[in-house]
């Protein structure tokens, strides 16, 4: 008896989807660029151009989009975010982190479809005081820059409450 249900537990172990074993995503190095002055990656670059009015399907370089569960593009943002923007496009992302902190999602907020971006926000799945913590422990600091495009200052604030943090560059 104690022998079946080893092997049954076993063979029910190596069977398991892929996805549910999977390692976890560092998504840091690709994300560091925007400490400084909002610069952003080619990885961001992608995801940027990805939710551009009938821009192609969403492909980044790996490890990262196994690590993509869904991407959403132009919706219409809710009433908390409408601040940030009148739509939203978001990647959302399992097993993936930020400095050592769970990122849940990338999303961006923009003024009309594809047009003019103006915000660039990570969601992080963790209680803003631990993020801070963990964002300073790391000497993580966002440099504020002038967008001579914009004609305005480009720069990062570190946001939430007791369940989520936001990292939202103002771009």
């Amino acid at each position: 008896m104690k022998r079946t249900t080893f092997l049954t537990a076993a063979i029910m172990a190596f069977s398991l989807p892929a996805t549910v074993m999977a390692k976890p995503v560092d998504w840091t190095p690709v994300l560091t660029s925007l400490e400084n002055g909002c610069d952003q990656s080619t990885v961001i670059l992608a995801i940027q151009d990805s939710f551009k009015y009938q821009a192609p399907k969403l492909r980044l370089r790996e490890p990262y989009q196994s690590s993509v569960v869904k991407t959403t593009k132009g919706q219409k943002a809710s009433k908390a975010n409408k601040p940030f923007g009148d739509y939203e496009s978001s990647v959302y992302i399992k097993d993936g982190f930020y400095y050592g902190l769970p990122l849940e999602r990338i999303t961006y907020y923009f003024d009309n479809y594809g047009s003019s971006f103006l915000v660039f926000e990570l969601a992080l799945n963790a209680p803003l005081s631990k993020s801070k913590q963990q964002l300073k422990s790391k000497n993580v600091r966002y440099k504020k820059v002038w967008n001579e495009v914009s004609e305005a200052m480009d720069y990062a604030v570190v946001e939430g409450n007791s369940n989520k943090t936001y990292v939202r560059y103002y771009l």
